[in-house]
């Protein structure tokens, strides 16, 4: 009985605790539901007072539609010439869709929050991760895992919770971008990638919407404004017909971004936005935005480079292409074209996915290597001045080419790797004369793709392994090492009944993933 009790009293007191705390939560719920109560009573009632009665110079005069909390919030920006309560209404009124939450979104939303547009979209379908945090400022730790168009509006919320502000949750695509567009006065690219930039300027072309799009890289960035809600104005195709080279796209954990030079160029578009609306902006006495006139705008594009001692330069642009694919009189994107998925943009844009071109028996995993090769077999060097390696043909020795440029390879190395950066290998590979190729470098007792060539023909049964960061510039390392090797001793060479495998294509092989894979076998080996 004794025990029943308790156990009765137990079960109670957890009920109550129960109840107490969602009694709690009811109570806070219901304080802020209070709370955004009495911020709209003040919205009505704590405007400058009606003039709607007054008259000047016999024109009724339009009451204004500021709060004075807001009179207080703009009143900094409001006293700029231009700008006054005409110009603070006309952002209000104004809707901004800004696609992309990261290194350029980030500030841009920041600025535009900060300056009163009404309402303010976010396109992104990712996710916070701990490498944005050097750059796009709106997110912070404990907001890893979370997406990001949650945590920057959480963020611009807290910074200004007047403006209206829209999550779109997701990645923009050719069938839902007319959609998303449709609802705004201005378009904001801050993606990172060509395929996205096309599928933007042709939406934002066929919704007839103000495009600024920029684009940031290293210590280097650029700026347009495309006036797509005009006639006779270019379009991004018309400006760039065709897309770079793959070769020559990276994303930022390719090539590397400075946060205060991509912030630059966020910022600056948030300018661009707030002037285009300024200048040429207006609404309705139903507080609907338009654009009120149509000026004869020279395309420009503003370069930013953070290191020049002239930081910013202006080049002026192509005019509206006759042929261009999208603005022409006979253009063949179209509506249709684009919610069908008929326009693809990967393939438009050539984008490199990751490789596989080497077969499977010149390819060897990160823990295989770790396990089989590293722990049972000695590891040499270009650099051995003491003991040529050249003098071994075991296949217990190896050598380990990190082709990563020189930078990188500083920063973190597997033990005993060599680096050989790959940009060097382009250079070669890009002298098409065999002749050309052989030739020695100024400094060839210094220059490693020197050393290895020599390598390849003088012990061609010390094992070879190539790495890189993710595995594809390892490959082509592979293939362009083996196209080294004699033409004719290749064709020749004996096959290994067992395996299938060429006998001088046995010791040169890519280790899959590269130093991401090996990170996962190494946990201390840090990943970037």
């Amino acid at each position: 009985m004794a025990q029943s009790r308790l156990t009765s009293i137990a079960s109670l007191e957890s009920t109550i605790a129960s109840l107490e705390q969602n009694l709690r939560q009811l109570k806070n719920d219901l304080e802020t539901l209070k709370a955004q109560d009495r911020d709209q009573q003040a919205s009505v009632q704590d405007v400058v007072p009606d003039l709607t009665d007054n008259t000047l110079d016999g024109n009724q005069i339009t009451p204004p539609s500021l709060g004075l909390e807001e009179y207080r919030r703009y009143g900094r920006q409001m006293i700029l010439p231009g700008f006054g309560l005409p110009g603070q209404l006309k952002l209000k009124h104004a809707k901004v869709l800004i696609v992309g939450a990261g290194g350029l979104g980030c500030p841009a939303a920041v600025y535009l929050a900060g300056a009163g547009i009404g309402t303010i979209g976010l396109v992104d379908g990712d996710t916070v991760e701990l490498s944005n945090l050097h750059r796009q400022i709106i997110h912070a730790s404990d907001k890893i895992g979370t997406k990001k168009v949650e945590s920057a509006t959480s963020y611009l919320r807290r910074l200004n919770p007047k403006p209206a502000y829209i999550e779109h949750p997701y990645h923009l695509t050719p069938t839902n971008a007319l959609d998303v567009f449709h609802n705004y006065d201005v378009i904001l690219d801050c993606t990172d990638h060509p395929t996205s930039r096309y599928l933007i300027s042709d939406a934002a072309q066929l919704c007839r919407k103000m495009l600024i799009t920029a684009s940031a890289t290293k210590t280097d960035g650029q700026l347009m404004s495309l006036c797509h809600n005009w006639d006779n104005q270019p379009c991004y195709r018309c400006i760039f017909p065709k897309p770079p080279s793959s070769e020559n796209v990276q994303s930022c954990s390719e090539s590397g971004i400075l946060g205060p030079a991509v912030g630059v160029m966020g910022t600056l578009m948030a300018v661009e936005a707030i002037k285009h609306i300024m200048q040429f902006g207006a609404y309705n006495p139903d507080g609907e935005f338009y654009w009120e006139s149509s000026p004869a705008l020279t395309p420009t594009l503003l370069l930013y480079s953070a290191f020049e001692n002239v930081p910013f330069r202006t080049t002026y642009r192509t005019k509206q292409r006759k042929d261009c694919a999208l603005c022409s009189s006979n253009p063949s994107i179209t509506r249709q074209s684009l919610e069908s998925g008929s326009m693809d943009y990967e393939v438009f844009c050539g984008v490199r996915v990751p490789i596989n071109i080497l077969p499977d028996h010149q390819r060897i995993s990160a823990q295989t290597f770790n396990d089989q090769v590293r722990n049972g077999s000695k590891c040499i060097t270009l650099d051995d001045e003491k003991e040529s390696p050249c003098k071994s043909t075991s296949n217990k020795s190896y050598i380990l080419l990190d082709v990563r440029e020189p930078q990188d390879f500083a920063m973190c190395s597997i033990a005993g790797s060599v680096n050989l950066p790959f940009s060097l290998i382009q250079k070669a590979k890009a002298k098409q004369d065999p002749e050309q190729r052989a030739e020695p470098s100024d400094k060839p007792e210094t220059d490693p793709l020197r050393k290895l060539q020599g390598l390849l023909h003088d012990i061609p049964h010390v094992n070879k392994y190539f790495v890189c960061r993710y595995g594809n510039d390892s490959q082509l390392a592979v293939r362009y090492f083996l196209d080294l090797l004699d033409e004719g001793k290749r064709k020749s060479a004996s096959v290994d009944e067992e395996d299938g495998m060429a006998e001088d294509n046995r010791v040169i092989w890519d280790i899959e993933g590269g130093l991401r894979a090996w990170s996962k076998v190494d946990p201390t080996f840090p990943e970037y």
